[in-house]
């Protein structure tokens, strides 16, 4: 035969499980809800990353570009000042 006290502890554990029960839920959902976030920033760190190669890419481009016409306008000048042998 069951007791009361007995009863209430019972109950009491029971709507102590349950309280558990609803936490790890509204936990799993959270959990998701982070790594959907995560997966969306790692995206974005990629995009970022290509972004920033691009511009890096570009820019080194650019400066090699007027490295090379720089090269060229020297080597104009300095043909034009060299005096020239046999004249």
């Amino acid at each position: 035969m069951v007791n009361k006290r007995d009863d209430n502890v019972r109950n009491l554990t029971v709507e102590i499980l349950k309280q558990i029960r609803a936490e790890l839920t509204g936990l799993r959902g959270e959990v998701g809800g982070l790594r959907e976030e995560v997966g969306g920033l790692r995206e974005e760190q990629k995009t970022g990353f290509k972004e920033l190669r691009d511009r890096f890419d570009n820019l080194l481009e650019l400066s090699g570009g007027r490295y090379r016409d720089h090269e060229r306008r020297i080597r104009a000048l300095e043909r034009h000042a060299t005096p020239r042998r046999g004249t």
